[in-house]
């Protein structure tokens, strides 16, 4: 699902308002007859208090600045913030720097980024205008009522300032599927999400339809869409549910993601950072690893596999490979079930695990090349488990809570218990993570695998 504000569009952001602060201290010596060059190391702080700032004051998240008076306004505001917090940081080291040419820093700082704000604004529109741009806001209402048809005609008013578009209705009445904008029956949604590209659903249902709704927010949060509600519709007990403005009219946002925008965007920045690092330092590990595996048993070193990503989005992982290359049809040999007839898939004497393998599992090396995943933006250092497909198509509705965070390499659950613990019980735990992910835990169970790992609790 395409929206303007993606996390990788963010950072993108981020990095031209941090050149735009570099460029705008080195334009500054041109106005001034005799300058004095910034010290070196302010080319390196002034760009991250301008961002630390600017981060703080939610100019990168999307959602909260649809509107571009919004977006503008908050601009002048926290810029306003950077520049007293950047004087601030001057007189208290004592710089040289002249007045005149710190004001005309600040003022060329700010125009040249609201200037860039207001291009990509312009950009946007113009791709939103002719139907093919990324940041359009398709919005399907669940309602066909008098509610749902005031929150069409405000949708339709909004869309001139910001981009959002009605798409259609969803109604169970039979009258009203004749109405050429009744795109099917509420039961329909989770299709229609998919066939029409929808990034917002709003819900206008009457409070009779308290049941439907409740099912209908728990098919919502395993897709990739923001659901809302009108609060004077009925009330609902949810996961931490806010009220938020969309399309100018105040509703309820009940789609409870496991990860509003600024812990995604903090999350993502984290992940880059720490693969990078990581990668650059693991190189050469993974080469030796490669080819003792290529020497150990016949086949590629790197094993591929789908595995069930995000909103249940499927991807392409990558491990290194401990198994004969037929494990797959071998599988038999180790499925049995627990006390209570679940179905486990592992055993610490698999027979076919290779020599080579079995010390990649113990060490958890074999996830290395996860690393890669991580940078593409398919995984995260920390999360659920990403899943095999046909487990999840047997999911019970709960279960599914599971795939509104990105898969991680690592876990809650792998560092309480790992493999000793049955596959069934791993969704809870995943589960348990999503309601409860901060940047704070991902760091927790990051230090916790480590010790894990050393260790060797429960790998195999």
């Amino acid at each position: 699902m395409l929206q303007r504000f993606s996390s990788n569009t963010a950072i993108a952001i981020m990095l031209l308002d941090i050149l735009l602060v570099v460029a705008g201290m080195k334009l500054s010596n041109l106005f001034i007859a005799k300058p004095s060059d910034f010290h070196l190391l302010a080319y390196f702080v002034f760009p991250l208090v301008w961002w630390a700032i600017f981060l703080a004051g939610a100019l990168y998240d999307g959602k909260r600045n649809l509107r571009a008076v919004d977006e503008i306004s908050t601009f002048i505001i926290v810029g306003l913030f950077a520049g007293i917090s950047l004087a601030g940081l001057i007189y208290l080291n004592g710089s040289a720097i002249k007045p005149a040419q710190f004001n005309i820093f600040i003022a060329l700082t700010t125009s040249l980024q609201l200037l860039a704000r207001i291009g990509l604004r312009v950009y946007w529109h113009l791709n939103t205008k002719n139907g093919s741009g990324n940041g359009r806001r398709r919005v399907l209402i669940i309602g066909a009522g008098d509610l749902g048809r005031r929150v069409q005609n405000e949708i339709q008013k909004y869309t001139q300032e910001t981009p959002v578009q009605f798409v259609g209705f969803v109604d169970d009445s039979p009258y009203k599927l004749l109405i050429p904008d009744v795109l099917g029956v509420v039961a329909d949604t989770p299709k229609l999400i998919m066939q029409y590209q929808i990034s917002d659903v709003v819900i206008t249902l009457p409070a009779k339809a308290h049941k439907i709704r409740k099912e209908l927010v728990t098919q919502l949060n395993s897709l990739p869409v923001r659901a809302w509600v009108i609060p004077d519709i009925f009330r609902l007990a949810l996961h931490q549910p806010k009220i938020e403005t969309f399309a100018g009219m105040p509703m309820l946002d009940v789609r409870a993601p496991g990860l509003n925008e600024q812990q995604r965007l903090t999350k993502r920045i984290f992940d880059l950072l720490i693969s990078l690092i990581l990668l650059s330092l693991s190189w050469p590990l993974l080469v030796v690893i490669g080819l003792l595996i290529r020497r150990d048993s016949p086949g590629p070193a790197i094993f591929r596999q789908v595995r069930v990503g995000e909103h249940g989005q499927p991807f392409m992982m990558y491990k290194f490979r401990t198994m004969v290359q037929e494990a797959e049809s071998l599988r038999h040999l180790v499925e049995h079930q627990d006390e209570n007839g679940n179905m486990l898939h592992k055993s610490p004497t698999d027979p076919r695990i290779t020599r080579i393998g079995h010390f990649l599992r113990r060490t958890s090396l074999d996830e290395l090349p996860q690393l890669i995943n991580v940078l593409i933006g398919d995984m995260s250092l920390v999360g659920p488990r990403p899943e095999l497909p046909h487990i999840v198509q047997n999911y019970q509705p709960w279960q599914h809570a599971r795939l509104s965070v990105p898969p991680g390499i690592t876990g809650w659950w792998q560092v309480n218990g790992r493999s000793d613990k049955p596959m069934h019980l791993h969704t809870e735990d995943d589960i348990y993570y999503v309601q409860n992910c901060s940047i704070w835990l991902d760091i927790q169970i990051l230090l916790k695998t480590i010790l894990v790992v050393v260790l060797r609790k429960g790998a195999y």
